[in-house]
């Protein structure tokens, strides 16, 4: 649930060391959300309209320590 994904979330930032951030845009409905969701690994997660931004961090490369923070902003014509 939610408790375990923070806790994941919070191991994650306490081990990764952070190669950057990167920014996804794109139209509403385009699947921001669900690419953000699968590169993080929450594979079950139910995708809604994004309000605002969400946030995921994704290992990389063979280092476990390697990491990029994605920015998934909403695409709604409010937002851009």
């Amino acid at each position: 649930g939610i408790f375990s994904r923070m806790l994941a979330n919070t191991f994650r930032r306490m081990v990764c060391r952070y190669q950057g951030r990167r920014i996804m845009l794109g139209l509403d409905n385009a699947g921001k959300t669900q690419i953000l969701n699968k590169l993080s690994g929450h594979w079950d997660q139910v995708t809604r309209p994004t309000v605002g931004f969400n946030v995921g961090s994704v290992m990389f490369g063979t280092s476990d320590h390697d990491c990029m923070e994605i920015w998934d902003v909403g695409g709604d014509e409010r937002q851009r």
